[in-house]
Formats: structure tokens, C-alpha cells, sequence
């Protein structure tokens, strides 16, 4: 009976849970994600509010967005993924960047007073956040993060 007990633990300790390299991605990625969910909030409401501000407003209120990404994104960028989600991480890291470039464009357009380059950088924003929102969905669920 041990002997059928101990061959069970090493099996479950062969098959178990995730490796040191996924523990290590999952860490960084929970302490990397939150500010970037909390600035995708912050963007989001900008957009909302957009209508009520004016155009030099507005340039600022990107551009600092664009600037508070970008610096949360580079700590995304660090972590290393483990081949369980490289294709997802590679995905999500693509959006995000795609993200701040379309931030900085609404900025730019807003600065310019271009209310039609504006709303295809807005309507770039939506689509890359919610190639951005897929591949997180992804990897959390592959990763084990709730």
C-alpha cells in the first residue's frame, strides 16, 4: 500500500503543478498588469469625457496617457513568457504598443484640431484594446491567474 502511495506522489509531482519559469511570469505579470488595467480604465473614461473638452485639453490628457502607458508597458515587456503562452504574450505585447501609438495619435490629431484622424485613432484604440483584452484573457487563464 506505501508503495502504490509513493509511486502516486511521484506522479503527481512529475505531471504537477507549473514550473519555476511560470511562477516567476505569473508573479510578474499580476504586479505588471494592474497599473496597465488602471491606466485602460483611465483611457477609458477620456474617451467618454472627450466630448466636454477641448482640443489642447484633450492633446494633454493623451499625451500623459500615452506617457503612463508606455512607462507600464515596459515593465510588462521585461518578463519572459514561457512557451504556454509565447504566442498570446508576443499578441498582447504587439496591441499594447499598437495602443500607445494610437494614444499619441489621438493627441497629436487633438493638437492639429483633426476631429477625423482622431476618430480613426480612436477607432484603432478600440480594436487593439480589445486584441489587448483577448490575449490577457488568454494567458490569465492559462497562467491560473482568477
Amino acid at each position: 500500500m506505501l508503495a502504490k502511495a509513493a509511486v502516486l506522489c511521484l506522479l503527481v509531482a512529475a505531471c504537477g503543478g507549473p514550473d519555476q519559469a511560470t511562477v516567476a511570469f505569473k508573479k510578474g505579470y499580476v504586479q505588471a498588469s494592474g497599473p496597465l488595467e488602471q491606466t485602460g480604465a483611465a483611457i477609458a473614461v477620456a474617451i467618454a469625457q472627450a466630448r466636454h473638452r477641448s482640443d489642447a485639453q484633450l492633446a494633454s490628457e493623451f499625451s500623459e496617457l500615452a506617457d503612463r502607458f508606455n512607462t507600464e508597458l515596459l515593465n510588462l515587456e521585461t518578463l519572459k513568457a514561457p512557451s504556454s503562452v509565447s504566442g498570446a504574450y508576443a499578441a498582447l505585447t504587439a496591441a499594447a504598443n499598437r495602443l500607445e501609438d494610437d494614444l499619441l495619435a489621438i493627441s497629436t490629431a487633438a493638437g492639429h484640431h483633426n476631429p477625423t484622424v482622431a476618430r480613426t485613432a480612436v477607432e484603432g484604440l478600440v480594436a487593439d484594446a480589445s486584441t489587448l483584452n483577448a490575449n490577457a484573457a488568454t494567458i490569465r487563464h492559462a497562467v491560473g491567474i482568477n
